[in-house]
């Protein structure tokens, strides 16, 4: 097992720039990390050769695309009783790979119960697809409903930024 240079929780800073790996035979930075240049992230589990599992998106990222310890604030949390928006776009690890949670994002749900890092929530509670509701975890939530509201585009924006 090669060196880990952080553990379980930390919360990491990713490089600002895009990166290839001198270090491990990792195929470098993908487009798709893009969205994650200069941010925080978490460290859901420590895994071999210097490559890390980060809670946010489920990747594996390589220790060469990490710049250090992140002083960023934790991830917020909130209570029983929160209105709270889910993110506009899925993302993350354990979002369900059938699609069935696809039609809350962007909506608006109440908190019922909260166990360990999930939120459990009202309004899916009697989901036809998961009896009891889905687990929810902090980067699935955009933040509190009077804090933030993600409007969807109309047929026209979205036109416009296609052309």
């Amino acid at each position: 097992m090669g060196e880990m240079l952080y553990k379980v929780g930390d919360r990491v800073q990713i490089v600002h720039r895009k990166t290839s790996c001198p270090k491990h035979s990792c195929p470098g930075w993908t487009n798709a990390m893009d969205i994650r240049r200069g941010g925080t992230m978490t460290i859901l589990e420590a895994q071999s050769a210097g490559y890390y599992r980060m809670e946010e998106d489920g990747w594996n990222w390589c220790s060469c695309m990490i710049e250090g310890l992140s002083t960023a604030p934790a991830s917020r949390c909130y209570k029983v009783g929160d209105r709270v928006q889910i993110v506009s776009q899925k993302g993350g690890c354990d979002w369900n790979e059938e699609g069935y949670m696809d039609r809350w994002l962007g909506q608006v749900m109440t908190i019922r119960k909260i166990t360990g890092d999930y939120y459990y929530m009202e309004e899916d509670i009697d989901s036809s697809e998961k009896r009891g509701g889905w687990s929810w975890y902090n980067h699935m939530i955009a933040g509190l409903e009077d804090e933030f509201m993600f409007e969807p585009a109309t047929d026209d924006e979205f036109a416009n930024l296609l052309a």
